[in-house]
This record gives C-alpha cells, structure tokens and sequence, in this order.
C-alpha cells in the first residue's frame, strides 16, 4: 500500500510554564493500521434496571427513541452483575418456584423478567436500530455446571415471537471476580464447559446460526499490585477459558474503567497517566488472546466508562468526562478493539443521558459528532512531540459523514492548559477543512452543556437532532485546539488511497 501522507505542523504555544520555540510535525500516513465493526462505538442498559421497574427508562418516549436512533448502528447490551441474578418468569409466583430448582448462593437478589419487559426491550433496541446483546444469568447452577432451564425458556420465547433476528448472547459478567458479589468461584474452564453448553443450545437445539456468542467478559487486566480486584487475574483466568472453549466463539470481550467513582477527581479526566492505562490493558488482553491462537477473533469491549460504581456525579455527566471517553474510542480503534460499548446509555452518573430529564449529556453529543464523521478505517498518526498533551487520531471519514470518498478526519484532545495551534502544510493540496470543535459552556470543564464551534448544543424538540454543522476553515488558516478541548476536523483533497477503495 502507497505510504503517502500529510504533514500537519504543530505551532506549540506553550509546551510547559516556560514558551518553548519551535513546530512539532504531526504525519498522518495512507497505512491502514485496522478496520472497526460498523457497530464501533455501542451503548448499554444495567439489567439491574429491571429489578426497580425500569428506574425511569420510559420505552415509548420520543426522546429516548430519537437519542438511541442518534447512535446507530450499534449494540445495544443488556447485562452487568444483576444479569447474574435475573431469571426469566411471568409472575412472582412463578418467580418462588423457579428460585427453588436453581442454586444460587443469593436466592435473595435474584429477580424476575417478564416476557412484557423482553419485548419492550427488544422492541426498543430493533426500532432504534442498535442490536441487541443480551447477557445471560450463568449462576443458574446445577450442582457444578450451568442450568440452561430457564435461560432456554427465554429464548424459546423470543424465537416464536419473531425476536431473534436481532439478538446476541453472552453468558455472565466478570466471572474472574464473580466472587466479590457471590459467595462462589467461577473456575474458567467450568465457564468454558458452560459456554459450550450455550452454544449447542443455541445452535443445534434453537438452530439460530445469525446469533453470535460473545464472552467471556472479563474484568481490565492488573497493572500493578495497587490495581487489584478481587477473584482471578483477568489474563490468565481468560486463557485458561479459551483453551476449553474450542474456537466457538464468535467474538472475545473484556471490560475497562480506569478510575473509582467515589474517588474520581477533575484532574483524573484530562490526565495522560491515566489515559496511558488503556493501550497497556489493550496490549495484555490481546497477547493473552494470540498465545492461545484466537488472533483471528475480534475483541470487542463489552463494559466501559471512565469511572466504575455508576461513575461519579459532577464528573463523568460533565464536559470533562469526554477526554477520557474520546481518548478511550481513539486509542481502543488504533490499537485493534473492534466494538465499545459504552456503560451506560441510561442510568447512573456515567450515562450518556440524563436519569430524569433525558437530556443528552456532553459525552452524548461527542458520541453523536463520532458516529457521523469517524469511519470503520483507522490511519496512523505519529505525533513528534507534546504526545502527553495533544492525543490524536484519525480515520477515513464513514458513510454517514456526507464527505465524498478520500476525506479524512483527525480528531482528538488538548489537555494542556494553553492552547495548541495546528498549521497545515501545504494547504494548496486540500480542497477543504472543517471544524467541530467542543467546548464546554462558560468555559468551565465541569458543565453539563456543550458548544459545537461555539454555538450551545441541544436537541430541537423531542423528535429531532440538530444538524452538526461545521466551521469551514480558510485553507491559510491556523487550527487551534482550546486549552482542554476536544474536537473534529475533516479534510478534503488529501491523497488517501486507504479512504477511497
């Protein structure tokens, strides 16, 4: 493949306290380092939100709908740890009975799904075109081994009421540390063998060869001693399950936060330390997976925001959160994750919507603005300098973008307290360069509002997005980049001969 590229010349106003002279030149080639799933950047609903009747989450609500529409395609998932305590049942007696024949270390947290709630949320996910990924409750156990009684009836259900067509399976969340909510281990290899129980149902038994089987979602790889959960470590729990698995699956998937909510601060979200934490996550997950001969499988992360335990409030439903959130999509896409699902699209802190209002949050429109310019194909880019302050990335511009074939779109953060000015070079070589930058209202990093190059973004009623319109840049014009900022750039004309086969 022809390495052309373009060089973007970097003025650097202000590398540390003191002026540092200079450019810094960033090249963007024509390699194509990976392809991303279609569905890249997913979204996901805590199963838990059954057990309180939804929490709010209202199916017929023209928002929701226009909101979940904003981001397809995508996976809509539906699981996290209560997805190990739901059984599928149509009524509380039903429920009694069926907690009776499965053993479960805590028959006291299990709740019930009826089969309004599986239609409503189908319904809702097919209709918004997302896909749904449902999680299934792997401590419905019989002796050792999984019990697919009920899990079985679910489906079973599902099929005859013409809802499997868009429909993906997993079987438990987080096994390696199931114990820190259950009084069990979850040995891999037993975890395997279940798996292939699910398979030969799934297959064989309901003869759904459309439906893929996604696991074994396990927690973020161990950096150091400090960074600790409670069970098996994650890489070896994940090979000792691959070696029994017999290639089976359809895709692997493992979850990453980087920080606690409860102990979030501001300075978390714009720090390159913590954002470092990911592409070496990303390394010991994948070199787990080529040792035990899956490098052919995608991996998907299937559980991901900034912060775990619901996020944290004035944080992750902030502007700030989208450092952390647009730096994750970056990094997770260069470095070969095919889907990320972020956690959640509803309820809790980390939600790209707001629990009452269901007004979108800043992180929202970030993932509105990359769902329509950012493609499935991902370029390199090699930053020479300022890589700890500036973090970019860039993409042949997708099929929703509205750019004709070739336009590339560079996009990224600025989380140095100055601003960074970007010069092109060359520009006589492009025919255009558009802007979509985002900042925060007030210029306070902590607001819940968000400005598109300026101008406040908010919905236009109910059932109607705005248009994202850009800034169009003069080609003798500098691109500055906002001290913590964060944005979008298209540019037309550019010779990538990745973007255009």
């Amino acid at each position: 493949m022809r390495a052309e590229y373009i060089l973007l010349f970097v003025l650097c106003k202000v590398l540390t306290s003191e002026e540092v002279p200079g450019i810094v030149y960033i090249e963007v080639t024509d390699d194509l380092l990976a392809e991303v799933d279609e569905r890249y950047l997913s979204v996901a609903l805590g199963a838990g939100m059954v057990r309180n009747k939804w929490e709010g989450f209202k199916f017929q609500s023209s928002k929701l709908h226009t909101l979940a529409s904003g981001l397809s395609p995508g996976y809509l998932r539906f699981g996290g740890t209560a997805a190990d305590f739901l059984i599928f049942g149509e009524s509380k007696g039903q429920l009694d009975k069926l907690k009776e024949e499965f053993l479960n270390p805590k028959p006291e947290s299990q709740f019930y799904m009826n089969e309004n709630d599986v239609s409503l949320l189908y319904k809702f996910a097919k209709s918004t075109g997302l896909r749904l990924l449902f999680d299934l409750n792997v401590l419905l156990r019989n002796g050792t081994a999984w019990d697919p009684k009920n899990p079985l009836r679910l489906l079973e259900f599902m099929r005859s009421g013409g809802m499997t067509d868009n429909l993906d399976l997993q079987l438990g969340n987080e096994p390696n540390s199931i114990k820190h909510h259950s009084n069990i281990s979850l040995p891999a290899a037993q975890l395997g063998r279940d798996f292939l129980m699910l398979h030969d149902l799934v297959r064989h038994k309901l003869g759904l060869q459309t439906c893929r089987l996604v696991g074994p979602d396990v927690t973020r790889p161990h950096l150091s001693s400090q960074d600790v959960d409670l069970g098996s470590p994650s890489p070896q729990y994940l090979s000792d399950y691959l070696s029994t698995v017999k290639g089976k699956l359809d895709a692997i998937s493992w979850h990453q936060y980087y920080v606690n909510g409860r102990e979030a601060t501001v300075s978390n979200f714009t720090s390159s330390l913590v954002m470092n934490m990911l592409p070496a996550q990303i390394e010991m997950i994948k070199g787990t997976i080529a040792n035990a001969g899956y490098s052919a499988l995608p991996v998907w992360l299937t559980e991901t925001s900034s912060a775990w335990g619901g996020g944290s409030p004035g944080l992750t439903d902030t502007y700030a959160d989208g450092f952390l959130w647009l730096d994750k999509l970056g990094v997770s896409a260069r470095d070969g994750v095919a889907v990320v699902m972020r956690q959640t699209f509803y309820g809790g802190h980390y939600a790209l919507v707001d629990n009452d209002t269901f007004f979108p949050r800043p992180s929202y429109w970030l993932s509105l603005l990359y769902k329509q310019l950012v493609g499935t194909r991902v370029l390199e880019v090699k930053v020479a300098d300022l890589s700890d302050k500036i973090r970019l990335y860039a993409h042949c511009t997708g099929r929703l973008s509205g750019y004709s074939a070739g336009t590339v779109v560079l996009y990224g953060l600025n989380v140095h307290n100055e601003a960074i000015t970007l010069q092109i070079g060359n520009p006589l070589q492009y025919t255009s360069i558009d802007q979509y930058l985002l900042t925060p209202d007030a210029d306070d990093i902590k607001s819940k509002f968000v400005l598109l190059n300026g101008s406040l973004l908010k919905m236009i009623n109910d059932s109607l997005l705005p248009i994202l319109k850009p800034r169009r840049l003069a080609l003798s014009e500098n691109i500055t980049f906002p001290a913590y900022s964060y944005g979008f750039f298209a540019i037309s004309g550019a010779p990538f001969h990745s973007c255009t086969q």
